[in-house]
């Protein structure tokens, strides 16, 4: 997976080009696919291959697509000469729109990246064996608010609501539901940098970011602090002392931090490993590695189909064993499968069920949201329609998802849509069902999913919608 919203052209190109020198040592039954994000939609390089030669073509056609990653750092860059002005006395007070512009800016971007690499896995749910995402990050803040301007409780207020936390929850629970190990790379590298640390110090503290999230995230290096003296290097720095400045972390080691930390939580809630740090330049080999030195457990379990979250442990009798797993794995519904896999569809564009499903368009109600009636014909031959006492029924649910020109997506809630006649369908009968979709006003694209509850199958098209003018 290729972020190209906060990947940055060089570094993006140096990690695809390492892959692409070394995908001669994948095996013979070893498949691997390129799937890149710009911001609004998936575009795949290629289709699954074992193929060196065609994996290295995939690979050079990955590196020509645009990179959004120098906007956002010319972005940050702003940010940065405004709070630096103001901490001068340059400027009066920076106004807080800024700063919170940049953090919703950034969380948004997150947001939706998150949740392309979430309808990437979606799509190859079915893809068979052990499933690895390598996913290429060019910084990915696990809190948009300290990687903005530091540890400000205000501003995290009044900005932690946009926080992408639920993209983010909803990529490692799909990983885990269908079976996926994320191995995150950092792709910028290490840029950090610490006060009055010497440059063979520099960068020696973000060791201790492997250990996850906890209260012992960095490793102190020896910086000197006010009144007290040196650090040893080996001990272990609280999260206290990072927030209240009592180590001299300076913005880009503070931004690598949160970086680095959204990509251990990945691998580590998949049972995977963030290869930061340069690890990104030998991916496919740490990879390879990795995946062939452990044991690969499963277990049968009673599905209930209720969406409900269920945690995993694994424990050991062996003394210095060690274990990395899944920490939980979602039971999901039916219907939250289908929901996934129409939004897979709309932002791959794919063909899955097209022209089966016709939908016409009526007058729209314009209030806060637009209120769209929509005429359905469903096709009978597709669906399973159950005898009763002198009856017949289905049991139908249509799934709405929606993109916009920004790239913003959103599911709409399933409206479930019963049929019923007097008599058995004829061959080629068509039933006719009015619903009416609650819209945003703008530019669109809707994939509208009729997902038959008795026999399984999921009819859809798409529509390329224009709002009323008011």
């Amino acid at each position: 997976f290729v972020d190209n919203v906060f990947g940055r052209p060089r570094d993006r190109e140096q990690v695809l080009e390492a892959m692409a020198e070394t995908v001669r040592t994948l095996g013979p039954d070893d498949q691997m696919m390129i799937v890149s994000y710009d911001g609004r939609r998936l575009v795949k390089a290629g289709d699954w291959s074992s193929s060196p030669e065609v994996l290295e073509e995939n690979f050079r056609q990955a590196q020509l697509a645009p990179s959004l990653g120098l906007r956002r750092l010319a972005e940050l860059s702003k940010l940065d000469r405004q709070q630096d002005s103001e901490k001068a006395g340059l400027i009066g007070e920076s106004d807080s729109f800024n700063a919170e512009h940049f953090i919703r800016d950034v969380s948004g971007n997150m947001k939706r990246t998150m949740q392309a690499a979430t309808s990437a896995l979606r799509g190859f749910a079915d893809a068979p064996g052990r499933k690895v995402m390598l996913l290429t990050s060019g910084g990915w803040p696990r809190d948009p608010s300290v990687y903005a301007v530091g540890f400000n409780p205000e501003m995290r207020s009044r900005t932690h609501l946009s926080f992408p936390t639920d993209a983010f929850d909803e990529l490692i629970g799909t990983a885990n539901r269908i079976g996926y190990t994320l191995y995150p790379i950092d792709i910028p590298g290490n840029e950090v940098g610490v006060r009055s640390a010497g440059a063979d110090r520099r960068g020696s503290h973000i060791a201790g970011v492997t250990d996850g999230l906890g209260q012992n995230v960095l490793v102190r290096t020896g910086a000197m602090r006010t009144g007290r003296p040196p650090v040893l290097p080996t001990e272990l720095a609280e999260i206290s002392d990072v927030l209240n400045g009592g180590i001299g972390i300076d913005n880009a080691t503070n931004r690598e931090i949160e970086s680095e930390a959204t990509l251990v939580e990945l691998a580590k809630q998949t049972g995977g490993r963030a290869l930061i740090n340069g690890k990104g330049l030998q991916a496919i080999q740490e990879v390879m590695a990795d995946t062939a030195s452990y044991y690969w457990l499963g277990f049968t379990r009673d599905r209930q189909h209720d969406n409900r979250e269920h945690t995993i442990e694994i424990v050991v009798s062996r003394p210095g064993a060690k274990v990395r797993s899944r920490r939980s794995i979602r039971d999901m519904s039916r219907q939250h499968e289908v929901a996934m896999k129409v939004e897979s569809n709309l932002v791959f564009e794919s063909e899955l069920g097209r022209e089966l499903l016709q939908v016409e368009l009526g007058k729209p109600r314009i209030r806060r949201r637009i209120q769209q009636p929509v005429t359905v014909r469903v096709p009978l031959d597709h669906i399973v329609m159950l005898p009763a006492a002198n009856s017949y029924s289905g049991r139908l649910e249509l799934q709405v998802a929606a993109i916009d020109e920004s790239g913003a997506r959103s599911v709409l809630p399933s409206i479930p849509v019963p049929i019923s006649g007097s008599q058995a369908p004829l061959p080629g009968q068509v039933a006719v069902v009015d619903v009416v979709l609650q819209l945003r006003n703008a530019q669109q694209k809707l994939l509208l999913a009729l997902h038959d509850l008795v026999g399984d199958a999921v009819l859809t098209t798409t529509i390329d919608y224009q709002p009323p003018s008011e």
